[in-house]
């Protein structure tokens, strides 16, 4: 006969509900030990030795980078809008990627590499930035004194910017200065996404470590993507590789059978929010990509709902079957 808390145990599972890919977590392939791999690979930090410090100036641009900069890198044909009409956004992170540019249906009308002096790359949680287990931490900029952060300026069609609005929960969007070219000409009116609230430091998941890192390897200074490898070493994410590893953007939350930090509600689930409108980001009038289901009233995709609906069902009866197993009613 099974002891009493493995019969409640067996009682929890046997009642769970199929909530379809909710449950199911994403395989991140590691490089295996051994031989070399092709593309940009490195240990991070090596025994022993410390990271570059300070502001790692561009020193050049890839070979590949041509496809990644100048007019319409993500594709799309010539002919876009005026200049009036185009923001123009400092990218640092995933979004410097054309695959996430693509995922949220937002296609920049030209890129440029570039820097900011007096700001550093760092991951972490905030109120608001929908992170979970899965997905520990994001980039964000901070102030600092000797070092510089690169990235993409990238001209957004101002019809679209909502669309980057919306897949920036717990982000202000302000005006950033200092940003430089890698020519030297220092450009004005460029704005930029930063965490809203106080940062908490965290080391971010591999999926996200190897995109930020990939996609600076392919559109940034060699010196800036060899700093940023080392830290992400120090952070947990030696052996990075480009070739071997895949490291895809989220898709967005509302996109069929997947969740951003899957799970229950999440009040930084829009890029508006719950309680009030970020500072320079426009609220956007129905909430799209909410994380919330159904439990809490919020408004997330269709699957989404159903899930958080079937557990909102589910979780009354296996308390009570828990309880029962483990004689909490006291014997009733």
């Amino acid at each position: 006969m099974l002891p009493r808390a493995a019969g409640a145990a067996l009682l929890l599972a046997a009642s769970l509900p199929a909530l379809g890919g909710a449950a199911r977590t994403r395989a991140v392939h590691r490089r295996a030990g051994g031989g070399a791999a092709q593309g940009h690979q490195a240990s991070g930090a090596a025994a022993g030795a410390a990271c570059a410090a300070g502001c790692v100036l561009p020193n050049a641009t890839p070979a590949g980078a041509a496809g990644s900069a100048g007019e319409w890198p993500c594709g799309g044909a010539a002919g876009g809008p005026p200049e009036a009409d185009v923001v123009r956004v400092f990218h640092y992170g995933a979004n410097m990627a054309c695959a996430k540019m693509a995922l949220i249906k937002v296609t920049p009308v030209r890129a440029e590499a570039a820097y900011v002096p007096g700001q550093c790359l760092r991951f972490a949680a905030a109120e608001g930035v929908p992170t979970c287990s899965k997905e520990p931490a994001f980039g964000t900029l901070e102030p600092c004194e000797a070092g510089c952060a690169h990235g993409v300026v990238h001209d957004i069609p101002a019809s679209q910017l909502q669309r980057i609005h919306d897949s920036e929960a717990g982000y202000k969007f302000e005006e950033l200065h200092g940003v430089t070219t890698y020519s030297g000409q220092v450009l004005t009116g460029v704005q930029a996404y930063t965490m809203q609230s106080h940062a908490v430091h965290h080391s971010p998941s591999r999926r996200y470590a190897g995109l930020v890192f990939c996609s600076a390897n392919a559109s940034l200074s060699p010196g800036y993507a060899d700093q940023l490898l080392c830290r992400l070493g120090e952070l947990g994410h030696a052996d990075v590789s480009c070739a071997d590893e895949q490291f895809e953007p989220m898709k967005p939350a509302d996109a069929p059978r997947e969740k951003a930090c899957g799970g229950g509600c999440n009040p930084g689930g829009s890029a508006a929010g719950f309680g009030g409108t970020p500072a320079g980001v426009p609220a956007s009038p129905e909430l799209p990509g909410s994380r919330c289901g159904s439990c809490r009233g919020g408004r997330g995709g269709a699957q989404g709902a159903a899930e958080a609906t079937a557990l909102c069902r589910w979780l009354p009866a296996a308390l009570v079957a828990l309880a029962l197993a483990t004689g909490a009613y006291g014997g009733l």
